[in-house]
């Protein structure tokens, strides 16, 4: 009798022990699924902040101006039509010409924290700040990527490049690109002026380390540049041409 309530007793206990590690297990499992949500909403209501910022720096910016007509042709770009620009192993972007992002090198009105473009691409919901050329920010590991080769919007028969993650990682700005087509707009908001391009070609390229940017040098342009989604191998270039310039 003593020995049938002892194993009980025992089987109570091992029920009861069991009964515990599972809900830790669930605790667990909740907390692993929790835990990325909130870091990605706290991310986006950061970037939503960041963004308000620019659009509302940029807005007073405008207002005050003398001359409340933005200059949007600046110089001509005489660069050749295949573009060759480098990315280096692990997906950062390297300057052609040696140059590196030092903070020290830039005008002394930049502020390295704050956003000077807005890039969106509206039809697969992408819409992400860039921070100046030269802030330490300025990095595929951190945010969409200005190429140290870029040109900024207002150039004429220039180039904007701009480079992002694809995947699932907190960095992968640009994901949805996979999404996007022929015909699809972009927009760059960039000193109170809206440039709005239509992608015009999208082609792959070997992941080897170098990415030819094939476009029509007698036209301003966006290139954007990501991994191809489930292969390591090769990576997508989209060209978009100008449309139009007018000031929001």
């Amino acid at each position: 009798m003593k020995n049938k309530f002892v194993d009980g007793h025992r089987c109570e206990k091992k029920l009861k022990i069991g009964y515990i590690v599972g809900l830790l297990f669930i605790c667990l499992g909740i907390l692993c699924f929790l835990i990325p949500m909130a870091s990605k909403t706290a991310g986006r209501r950061q970037e939503e902040s960041l963004i308000g910022d620019f659009f509302n720096e940029t807005n007073d910016l405008t207002s005050n101006s003398i001359d409340n007509q933005a200059t949007v042709v600046r110089y001509i770009d005489a660069s050749p039509g295949a573009q060759n620009i480098t990315i280096t192993d692990d997906n950062s972007v390297a300057p052609t010409d040696g140059g590196s992002a030092n903070p020290n090198s830039s005008t002394p009105t930049e502020n390295y924290s704050k956003y000077n473009m807005v890039v969106e691409v509206p039809r697969v919901g992408i819409k992400k700040g860039i921070y100046p050329m030269s802030s330490p920010y300025n990095n595929i590991k951190y945010n969409v990527q200005l190429m140290q080769t870029s040109t900024t919007p207002d150039c004429k028969n220039g180039n904007v490049i701009l480079a992002a993650h694809n995947g699932n990682s907190t960095v992968s700005y640009f994901d949805n690109l996979k999404n996007a087509k022929k015909g699809d707009s972009v927009n760059l908001y960039y000193r109170g002026i809206q440039y709005a391009y239509r992608l015009v070609n999208i082609y792959e390229v070997l992941k080897n380390g170098t990415v030819e940017i094939k476009r029509d040098t007698t036209k301003s342009c966006v290139t954007l540049i990501t991994c191809k989604s489930k292969d390591k191998t090769r990576q997508v270039v989209y060209i978009g041409e100008l449309e139009s310039a007018k000031q929001y």
